[in-house]
Parts: C-alpha cells; sequence; structure tokens
C-alpha cells in the first residue's frame, strides 16, 4: 500500500478516449534524510490530471505500492508516490513500473547505494544520476558546482559522482532559438514553438520546432510519443545533426518533450526563393503572389518573376479550389526543403490569406467614333440599302419613260 500526495483543488476528469498516458520514472529518494521514502512519475502530456490507470511500483523483491486509477498528479506532468514504509534497500534496489495485474514494465532503473538525503533522478539528457537537490514534483536539478564541491571534501565525495556531474552539464540549451554554430551530433536542450500540426509531414512521426526568427528544426519522436500541440511552447531534448539539406533533432527512447509556459511566437523569414540554404529549412516563410495555377493539392503563384509553389496537405482543411487564377494570395507556412522548387507547406486554411481577387474577364464591346450607326445600326444601314436601291430604280423608270415619250413626240 502506499499514500499519494494529492492536489486539493478539483481535477479535470480525464476520459478514456483520451491517448493512453505514457508513464517514466523519474527521481528516487531510497534513503531519505527524515521523512519517507518517495517515488517520483513523470508524463509528458501534462494536460492530463490524473492517472488512466492502475499502476504498481516493484522493487527486487516484489510490489511494494500500488497506484489507483483516476489519482490526481501533485504537479502538472509529476506523481509523487510517498511509501507507507522504508521499502527500498539503502545498499542498491532494482525499481520498476508496471501495469497492474500484469508482468508488462513500463519503466526501470537501477538504484545504487546512495548516502542520506541524496537523490537517484534522470537528467534531461535521459541518463540517471545522482544529486543533492530532490525536486519533487518539479523538474529535477543537478548542481553545476557538483565537481568542485566533490573535490573539496571526502564526505561530499561520497554524496556526487564528479564524472556524472560533468556528463549531465554536456547538454547544450537554447531557449526559444535555434543553433548558429556548426553542430554534429550534439545532445541539444531546445524550446521552441510547435510550428506544425499532426500528420502533416505524412506517416513521418515528426513534428517543426520553431525559434523566434522563424528558423526550424525537424525533430523525429520515438514511436510511444504523439506529438505536441501545434502552437504550443515546448522544450525537447535530443541530439541535433545540421545536414546539407535541413537541421534535425532525433530523440532517443528515453528522451522526452514537456509544453512550457507561452515565449514569444515565431517571426517569419526574409528569404531568397532563388537561392535558399539550410537556414531557411521548414523555417517560417511569408509570401505575396498572383496565382498562376490552381490543382487539388497545390498552387502555383508568381512572387517577383518567381513562381513559388504552394502544397496543401489534406490535413490543413483548405480547398484550393477556393482560388481563381489571377488571384493575389499571402501565403504564411513553412519552407519545404525536399522539393526542388521554391515550396511553401501550408498548416491550417489561415495560412492562405486572399488580398484582393483576379480581375473580371467579360468586359464591354468596343466603340469608336468613326461608327456611323448605333447599335442598332446593322437594321437600319440595311433599311437605307434597300431604300436606296428603291430609289435607283424609280429614277430609271422614270427617265425611261422620259425617253420613250420623247421618241414618240419626235415621231
Amino acid at each position: 500500500a502506499s499514500t499519494v500526495t494529492r492536489d486539493e483543488a478539483e481535477p479535470r476528469p480525464y476520459t478514456t478516449l483520451s491517448p493512453v498516458l505514457i508513464f517514466r520514472l523519474n527521481e528516487v529518494v531510497s534513503n531519505p534524510d527524515g521523512g519517507s521514502e518517495w517515488v517520483e512519475l513523470f508524463t509528458s502530456d501534462i494536460n492530463a490530471t490524473t492517472t488512466d490507470r492502475t499502476l504498481e511500483l516493484w522493487d527486487a523483491a516484489g510490489r511494494i505500492a500500488t497506484i489507483p486509477a483516476h489519482t490526481p498528479f501533485t504537479a502538472p506532468g509529476y506523481l509523487v508516490v510517498t511509501l507507507t514504509s522504508a521499502r527500498l534497500n539503502n545498499g542498491g534496489d532494482d525499481l520498476s513500473l508496471r501495469n497492474a495485474g500484469s508482468d508488462l514494465v513500463l519503466d526501470s532503473v537501477t538504484i545504487p547505494s546512495l548516502a542520506r538525503g541524496i537523490a537517484w533522478a534522470r537528467d534531461e539528457a535521459g541518463a540517471w544520476t545522482d544529486t543533492d537537490s530532490p525536486t519533487p514534483g518539479s523538474l529535477n536539478i543537478f548542481s553545476v558546482e557538483a565537481e568542485e564541491a566533490a573535490s573539496s571534501t571526502a564526505n561530499q565525495s561520497t554524496k556526487i559522482s564528479s564524472s556524472k556531474s560533468i556528463a549531465s552539464t554536456s547538454l547544450i540549451s537554447y531557449d526559444n532559438a535555434m543553433p548558429k554554430e556548426p553542430l554534429s551530433s550534439a545532445r541539444v536542450r531546445l524550446v521552441g514553438t510547435v510550428g506544425s500540426v499532426p500528420r502533416l509531414l505524412g506517416a513521418t512521426h515528426a513534428f517543426i520546432l520553431l525559434g523566434e526568427d522563424g528558423r526550424a528544426a525537424i525533430a523525429y519522436l520515438p514511436k510511444h510519443l504523439n506529438t505536441p500541440q501545434f502552437g504550443s511552447t515546448v522544450r525537447v531534448m535530443g541530439t541535433l545533426t545540421v545536414t546539407e539539406r535541413q537541421m534535425e533533432l532525433r530523440m532517443k527512447a528515453s528522451d522526452v518533450w514537456m509544453t512550457v509556459s507561452t515565449s514569444t511566437p515565431p517571426h517569419p523569414r526574409t528569404m531568397d526563393f532563388l537561392a535558399p540554404g539550410t537556414d531557411d529549412a521548414w523555417g517560417l516563410v511569408v509570401a505575396t503572389g498572383t496565382v498562376t495555377n490552381v490543382g487539388t493539392t497545390r498552387v502555383l503563384i508568381d512572387v517577383d518573376a518567381v513562381e513559388v509553389a504552394v502544397t496543401i496537405p489534406a490535413v490543413s482543411g483548405y480547398r484550393a479550389k477556393r482560388l481563381t487564377v489571377g488571384d493575389t494570395i499571402r501565403v504564411t507556412g513553412l519552407f519545404d526543403p525536399r522539393k526542388e522548387a521554391p515550396t511553401i507547406m501550408i498548416r491550417v486554411p489561415e495560412d492562405i490569406f486572399l488580398v484582393s481577387h483576379a480581375p473580371s474577364t467579360v468586359t464591354a464591346p468596343e466603340t469608336t467614333s468613326q461608327q456611323p450607326f448605333p447599335d442598332w445600326s446593322p437594321f437600319g444601314a440595311a433599311a437605307g440599302a434597300v431604300a436606296m436601291t428603291g430609289g435607283v430604280q424609280r429614277l430609271r423608270t422614270y427617265m425611261k419613260k422620259r425617253k420613250l415619250a420623247a421618241m414618240a413626240g419626235a415621231g
């Protein structure tokens, strides 16, 4: 049995229609400096407020705690389980998280022998290390000065491992920005805005992360993680590599992403469509041009004499047939580096704004001052011609009669 710290506020129901939550072990205090032992769980879906099923904690000897379904989280993304008695071995133990009533292990970790008051915690690179700053219900903290403290006294050196402390600080952090310096397989922590809707990139389990300046990285997730919500601000960890085509962030199975407080939204980039660079790949761009061709999933626009393709995926919800050749539109979207021709991919219907409709193709009949007759002139002209022809015939008849009369008088 176990007791669980509960939030006094009324939780928002988390229904069974929601995706199955992904739980991970995140921090353990097996030898507390006063108080009870505790285990912290973490889920990347901070919109969830309760567990969606019954879970169990096991050590090497067997089950040590049961976490009932619908247990409220201690804080967004975190659940702290307080053990009712000393269950974990201070000399080292094996801890696992399981679905209740099954042998399915959701996560596991081997806990080493720890000094009193030291926590065994998962760092931002996904590795486990010890820390003298336990943080139940919040982000784990690893002191940068740990190595200096470890070398100052032999007592402190038993509390924290210098080599593990160095490893935990090797993660390069970027807040709301993409790296500008060349990187090769560097472990990073990026904070940015999610710039793509789910399944925008096809079957690939990936999303676009935008920095404040509109530059972007394409993040590839492990299979068990869902893509974050479009427009949200997230902190994500992974290995960053810059290729000739794009900036890629690849997450390991132990990496996670977390929603954080909203930051400055990304600004669209100003780019040369004739000479795009790696910095432009998947970046947020805006272009205004005249529609030259309309297809089912693609529209071509003329942007300052450069033909730019606008791709319209089905998940964007926009109907290309709403547009007509000659329309002037403003397009906001992601610059797709996979195409040979300059290509912008829209995400939502609002990414295409109609500036002006195509000019009317129906014009009034031309009139000139030379035209002798009004609109009904064909009929009037014909009547005049007929009248003129009749007059000539009458004149000829009259002249013929006069000629005959003169000849008769002469005779």
